[in-house]
């Protein structure tokens, strides 16, 4: 199986990135990870999503899994952060409005293109399952553990 593990960062997730593609390689599973998604040649796409990686408000992730979907590639995303309603946040009153818009339309969509959602707590899948209507059978959790 060849997994494309896309991240578009050089921070934490990178890290984070960088352990789990070395312990599934371990595992004899390929995991290429790139800022590129390839046309074919691969089983799994696979992203580290945080809000502020994606923008829009997150919402940049969803052009990035269309065209694999409609290929019918298995899409597998991490989700890092979720946030209930009732705790999107911005600076101003225009961006709060804008992001407690955008931000439950992301969660939704993320819900629809991806074949599996990971999150770390049973906590962050209870928000995602409850408030943003995902399915309790697509949302695992995966503790994250100390790296």
């Amino acid at each position: 199986m060849k997994i494309i593990l896309y991240e578009n960062d050089k921070g934490g997730l990178h890290t984070y990135s960088q352990y789990l593609a070395k312990a599934l390689n371990k595992k004899g599973v390929n995991v290429i990870m790139t800022n590129k998604i390839p046309k074919n040649d691969y089983e799994v796409l696979h992203f580290q999503f945080e809000n502020s990686l994606f923008h829009p408000f997150g919402m940049g992730v969803i052009k990035k899994m269309f065209f694999p979907k409609l290929k019918g590639k298995r899409i597998v995303l991490t989700m890092h952060t979720v946030l209930k309603k009732n705790q999107i946040y911005a600076r101003n009153s225009l961006f709060k409005l804008i992001k407690r818009i955008i931000l439950p339309l992301t969660n939704k969509l993320i819900g629809i293109f991806s074949n599996k959602v990971i999150v770390h707590s049973d906590y962050l899948k209870k928000i995602l399952v409850e408030e943003y209507g995902l399915s309790k059978r697509k949302v695992e959790v995966i503790p994250h553990g100390s790296y």
